[in-house]
């Protein structure tokens, strides 16, 4: 009797627990994501997330502006998720990719890292992880098309974008009052090559032999983020669609007189100084500056008092300017990878919008443009336009640092008088010979 009472109970302690559980909330199987002002392009569904914490490293570019406004956003993150801790670390652009590569080769990568143009590179390396299982075809579609053109290598996809760039041309109001120069507002009233160096020769002012001001400069000179443009408003290209020539590319005739255009900035014109002038914009010794959207958060926040105002981009047979920006790649050798994919998601999808407003990146998401009136005002009007219609990418192959580094040794022998087709034949045989390895 009594062994029966037992059984008795403890089938009704079994029962009543199958039955609590049925009723019980369902722990989430997806992450959180928090409210956000814009409805974003749903990401793939998240992992859950282990109550034990962890810690993730990330790298991105030392900057005064740009690693405050990136704090703020992974403070959210980490009040979101209070069991993932971020620590944040940068470098100079000038210094980064020499740290980042360096960490690759110490075995002791960050688990998240900003990554460029130079995704194609790393990939290569098998140091990055593929990410397209992770993203939807609804998330992928929410991006600007151009956004993706840095982040997939032999068809894989290894980072995600996580804002655009592009440039414009910083003008002193005052100087270009007083001059009596009349500024472009968009696209369709951009100056034309001629008109811009009739511009930039009215506003150099010189006594004897000193230059007093400067008509033009650029915030990244003598490279190819700011001259790469300068061929395709020509109608040129520097390489074959695969990357893998440059001969009949860069040295056509297209290409000789876009070099030639840039050299007589140096050379015969005299509009841009090689040395660098530190501030030399806000402080006056340069009338106008080429630079990117990020240029104007730091411009007034250190010379408040400063008015500028800024045009779109010259061009010639066509518009053409560099777009890109950094995207947010995770570390192969990660240990941590669902916890990083879920930052990753985060600052790339629900902080983008917070994230472009303070750094003073472009969006890149559609859904954020179309519902901020703001991206169609200027300023942000005028990089916004050169971005879907201007758009020019540097070439994204593996030996980028190669093409990196030879394109700048060509515009800098220009720069310097060096005869330009016999300096742009050069340096096609010089990028056949190791890109077409």
């Amino acid at each position: 009797m009594k062994k029966s009472s037992l059984l008795i109970l403890l089938s009704l302690i079994i029962i009543a627990s199958l039955s609590m559980a049925s009723c019980a909330t369902p722990a989430p199987t997806t992450a959180p994501v928090a409210d956000q002002p814009t409805k974003v392009a749903a990401s793939t569904e998240a992992p859950a997330v282990s109550e034990k914490e962890v810690q993730l490293t990330y790298l991105m570019q030392q900057d005064a502006v740009l690693v405050p406004a990136m704090q703020a956003v992974v403070d959210d993150f980490m009040t979101e998720y209070p069991n993932i801790k971020v620590t944040i670390d940068s470098a100079p652009f000038s210094e980064y990719h020499t740290k980042l590569g360096t960490s690759f080769a110490g075995g002791n990568p960050p688990d998240i890292f900003w990554t460029d143009i130079r995704t194609a590179m790393y990939a290569s390396q098998g140091v990055l992880m593929p990410l397209d299982d992770r993203i939807t075809q609804e998330n992928r579609d929410d991006y600007l098309a151009t956004a993706w053109n840095e982040t997939i290598y032999e068809g894989v996809t290894y980072a995600v974008p996580l804002h655009q760039l592009t440039e414009g041309i910083y003008v002193n109001t005052q100087m270009a009052s007083d001059a009596g120069i009349v500024l472009p507002t968009n696209v369709e009233e951009a100056w034309t090559w001629e008109e811009f160096m009739d511009v930039a020769k009215t506003l150099t002012k010189r006594e004897g032999d000193a230059t007093l001001v400067w008509g033009f400069s650029q915030q990244r000179p003598l490279q190819d983020w700011s001259m790469l443009p300068l061929f395709f408003q020509n109608t040129a290209e520097t390489l074959s669609p695969d990357l893998t020539e440059a001969s009949g590319y860069i040295n056509s005739q297209a290409g000789i007189e876009a070099m030639t255009f840039m050299g007589s900035w140096y050379t015969t014109e005299k509009i841009v100084s090689v040395e660098t002038i530190p501030d030399g914009f806000p402080n006056g010794s340069l009338a106008m500056m080429q630079a990117p959207s990020s240029y104007r958060p730091l411009l007034e926040s250190k010379f408040p008092d400063f008015k500028f105002t800024i045009v779109p981009m010259f061009k010639n047979k066509s518009c053409g300017v560099t777009t890109g920006g950094w995207n947010l790649g995770i570390a192969s050798a990660s240990k941590h990878p669902e916890e990083a994919w879920i930052l990753v998601d985060y600052l790339t999808r629900t902080a983008h919008e917070k994230w472009v407003t303070t750094s003073g990146y472009l969006p890149a998401r559609k859904s954020v443009i179309e519902a901020n009136p703001q991206f169609g005002e200027y300023p942000w009007v005028v990089f916004m336009e050169q971005l879907e219609n201007c758009a020019v990418t540097r070439p994204a192959t593996p030996k980028y640092s190669f093409y990196f580094d030879t394109f700048k040794q060509m515009v800098v022998d220009i720069s310097v008088g060096g005869d330009v087709t016999s300096v742009v034949n050069r340096t096609a045989e010089a990028l056949d010979a190791e890109l077409g390895q």
